[in-house]
């Protein structure tokens, strides 16, 4: 009997302890992460007056991101040079925070000038190079599975060595200044968005270092629009398809991320947009020891704030 007890208890430890291993912690490490991404983000343009829709898009054909985790923060910063005088200019930094089951996140971006898809046409009225988006967007999503790592894709500071899925809720809020200038004077539009998604991802391990995720994110919020002389409130509604595969061990992460968004707003004017943003993205992570001073400052905020 007592043989039994002893095996039982051993195959109970083991289990637990494998079932512990299905997501390995990597927080001692200091991930250093870039990306190469062919993002294109396109403007759907309705001519009321000519009753026409063109679409047009800033034009970069790549875009460089550097970033840097450890522990529970991450930062990113992403740009994109102006290589011609049909190029767009790009920039971004971003802030990440990861609160037990929060995900909390920053970001500022700024792109400058675009341009008609149809280079054929060589209409310059359907070329902005004036044409600035420039968008601050904070977020909060909420990881509902524990067996599920939102850090394994993000910050890099988790492998995930089992299947797993979750769905992660999150609301946004998303400020975006659009300006131009219409027969030279400028034209400033400025929008609050507000936005639930009720995301859903599932990472596939196909063995402990490679893996395949796909996530979808239906959108639903409302957009509270102004300009000089309106005030306007509407109704918006997207959907992002995300597939992410790559291979992960405990210094180095490796892969490819392919996404497409789709934004839509129920209105019509002298020109209304629809914003749809597709990219594809390649990545390289590589996981160092953290440098002492990192760590002790790290340390000494988790401890005054019990994190």
């Amino acid at each position: 009997m007592k043989t039994y007890s002893a095996c039982f208890i051993m195959s109970l430890l083991f289990f637990t302890k494998a079932n512990a291993q299905d997501i390995v912690k990597l927080n001692d490490y200091l991930i250093t992460k870039v990306s190469i991404n062919r993002q294109t983000e396109i403007l759907s343009v309705n001519e009321d007056i000519n009753n026409e829709r063109y679409t047009i898009e800033a034009t970069n054909d790549l875009r460089t991101k550097l970033s840097a985790n450890y522990k529970f923060l991450g930062f990113g910063f992403g740009f994109s040079p102006p290589q011609s005088d049909r190029k767009s200019k790009f920039l971004e930094a971003k802030l990440n925070l990861f609160l037990s089951k929060w995900v909390l996140g920053a970001d500022f971006s700024r792109i400058k000038g675009f341009y008609a898809q149809n280079i054929d046409l060589q209409n310059p009225d359907r070329d902005f190079p004036d044409l600035k988006s420039t968008s601050y967007r904070f977020s909060a999503g909420y990881l509902l599975n524990d067996r599920f790592s939102y850090k394994h894709l993000f910050q890099l500071n988790e492998w995930q060595r089992e299947s797993s899925g979750s769905f992660i809720p999150s609301f946004t809020y998303r400020y975006n200044r659009i300006s131009d200038f219409i027969d030279g004077d400028k034209v400033v539009q400025h929008n609050s968005d507000f936005t639930l998604s009720p995301a859903y991802y599932y990472t596939w391990c196909v063995d402990q270092n490679w893996f395949v995720t796909p996530a979808i994110s239906p959108k639903f919020g409302m957009r509270f629009s102004k300009d000089d002389t309106n005030k306007e409130t509407y109704f918006t509604r997207g959907f992002n398809f995300r597939l992410q595969f790559g291979f992960t061990n405990e210094r180095v992460a490796a892969g490819a991320t392919f996404t497409f968004e789709s934004n839509n707003i129920n209105y019509r004017s002298t020109r209304s947009t629809i914003n749809d943003r597709n990219h594809a993205q390649l990545y390289f992570a590589y996981r160092f020891n953290a440098p002492k001073f990192l760590q002790r400052t790290v340390e000494s905020i988790e401890r005054k704030f019990g994190l």
